[in-house]
């Protein structure tokens, strides 16, 4: 004898099918590195330096600021820890550049972009950790 399927049977075989599908992503384990397994050092606002938008057009410039480092690979110039707050269109601007340079740990809030770089050679720029 035929079995006649019902619709509540029918029903109950996709709200169980459901519940089975969206249940695989319930029980997922999220696993976080603890702040042991890496140096990241956030300074806090307070402890940032105020400092007027940055434009620079050539590798002197770097010179012109006083930023620290030699702009080779090994020692670039070091633009950090600065809080540059502008309605400028850049908080800090870069072009034209061959020196090694690296920004980080900076809170750059300017009228369009924060930080901006075009024409510096390849490779020779590193941006970590900024707001």
């Amino acid at each position: 004898m035929k079995k006649i399927i019902t619709s509540k049977e029918v029903t109950l075989a996709i709200i169980a099918a459901t519940i089975i599908l969206f249940s695989n992503g319930c029980c997922t384990t999220i696993t976080t590195a603890s702040s042991n397994d890496f140096q990241i050092r956030e300074p806090s606002f307070s402890a940032l330096t105020p400092h007027s938008p940055i434009s620079i057009g050539s590798d002197d410039d770097f010179i012109t600021y006083g930023f620290p480092g030699s702009g080779n690979s090994t020692h670039p110039y070091i633009i950090e820890n600065y809080n540059i707050t502008t309605t400028n269109e850049r908080g800090i601007y870069i072009t034209g550049t061959h020196k090694y340079f690296l920004i980080r740990n900076c809170y750059v809030d300017a009228g369009i972009v924060g930080i901006y770089s075009e024409y510096v050679a390849n490779g020779t720029t590193t941006i970590i950790n900024n707001t």
